[in-house]
């Protein structure tokens, strides 16, 4: 696939795991509407958490260490603009494990976060009987 293609279909992902790094609680409306934008992504939740991890982690963790973090969001162009950053070395060997280090350490902060995500994607309604 094209590049530009996948930076465009990526947006929609970054700016709902971005949450995940703001320095608030998220409620479960929260994790309904970011589950739901995930989830029509059409990818699976181990490609989710791999742009998690080496797209959005790579360049929001500070947030969290931060002890005033960004807490209403960030700013959409600015986002865009870091996580294609990211999404463009991702690949790089010395990133890659540079990065693994930082989420061995630090994978605590969103671990709950996917709990909830997971939960909502995987969700499937119970027949109610009525048709």
């Amino acid at each position: 696939m094209n590049k530009n293609l996948e930076i465009e279909l990526r947006k929609p992902i970054w700016l709902a795991l971005s949450e995940f790094y703001l320095d608030t609680e998220l409620e479960s409306a929260d994790y309904d509407r970011i589950a739901q934008v995930l989830k029509a992504s059409g990818l699976s939740i181990g490609q989710l958490k791999e742009i998690d991890r080496f797209e959005v982690f790579s360049v929001l963790k500070a947030n969290l260490l931060s002890v005033a973090g960004v807490w209403t969001g960030f700013d959409e162009a600015w986002l865009y603009a870091i996580c294609t950053k990211s999404y463009l070395k991702k690949d790089k060997p010395l990133l890659r494990l540079k990065n693994k280090i930082y989420h061995l350490f630090l994978r605590k902060m969103t671990k709950d976060h996917w709990f909830e995500i997971k939960k909502r994607i995987e969700h499937k309604p119970k027949d109610s009987g009525l048709d």
